[in-house]
């Protein structure tokens, strides 16, 4: 987009956005000169770029870094679940980049939306059809790895999940670094959850977090799992109709996320909150482009 900007300094308690329409381009390439997440900005720019027309995307920084979406959960649980609404992109990871060097390369193909895009509705998970585990490293002996899935695995079949299918292998990356992620895949609908290596952190208890974060949502009735579902609210807000999601708890950030729609979109977000899932329910505003 070409804009500008007022009172992004240090110490400014205002800032000021001037938008002046899209850039018209068919490639995009954005470069963080540190481990700053590749799928926060990839979020930030797939609805404005997918509204806009048919492009590439080249992203790089950090691709696998903490309190952030990282590349596995963008490809395998955000973009399925918005391609139904009419939002489609694919994923490739060219090179992997941990905090803190970051380095890491990911190539969006961003296929134009098709207005208005449609209401999602899940409620319910359905059955699950499997559960996909992978731990990735750059720069680290690979016992890391088998250590981490074997661990992983231990506790997995604790939890009664025995049937699991695992992706363990080194990678190219712009710095030492691991991760480990799971991807649970019901009828209706993927939850993933991640967990990252860091400097004097055992192996073992990178499994451990990221399997006490599954069973947490395992053992709930919520169909989204609890990052989906504020990373879905401004496409249920857009679209056509009423939007309904169930999930494990409703965070403050969903809460907060919706806040901020509300300010700049005519649509108001209802939470109806139970012990075991929580239903976050809005009527689109229906947007069918600039004239909308």
């Amino acid at each position: 987009m070409a804009a500008s900007i007022k009172g992004a300094e240090l110490g400014s308690k205002e800032v000021v956005f001037f938008p002046r329409g899209m850039v018209d381009k068919s490639e995009y390439r954005v470069e963080l000169r540190t481990a700053g997440s590749t799928g926060l900005v990839f979020q930030t720019l797939f609805l404005p770029l997918s509204l806009h027309r048919d492009c590439s995307l080249l992203i790089k920084g950090g691709t696998h870094v903490r309190w952030s979406p990282v590349a596995d959960y963008i490809r395998d649980v955000f973009l399925p679940a918005v391609k139904p609404m009419g939002l489609e992109a694919t994923l490739e990871v060219l090179k992997y980049g941990f905090y803190p060097e970051g380095g890491g390369i990911l190539r969006f193909h961003i296929k134009k939306a098709a207005l208005p895009l449609k209401p999602i509705n899940v409620i319910e998970r359905g059955a699950l059809k499997g559960i996909y585990l992978r731990a990735k490293a750059g720069g680290l002996p690979e016992d890391v790895l088998t250590r981490g899935i074997r661990r992983a695995k231990e506790r997995l079949e604790g939890e009664g999940f025995t049937d699991v299918g695992i992706d363990c292998s080194p990678v190219s990356s712009g710095g030492r670094g691991m991760y480990m992620f799971l991807l649970a895949e019901y009828e209706n609908i993927r939850a993933g959850f991640t967990a990252i290596g860091q400097r004097g952190k055992r192996v073992e208890t990178v499994a451990d977090e990221l399997i006490e974060e599954f069973t947490e949502y395992a053992r709930s009735d919520g169909a989204v799992d609890i990052h989906l579902s504020d990373q879905l609210l401004l496409c249920m807000a857009l679209a056509e109709g009423v939007s309904r999601i169930s999930t494990p708890l409703v965070t403050a950030h969903a809460r907060t996320n919706a806040t901020v729609i509300e300010r700049f979109l005519p649509v108001r977000f209802g939470f109806s909150e139970s012990t075991r899932s929580s239903v976050i329910e809005v009527e689109g505003m229906g947007y069918k482009g600039e004239s909308t």
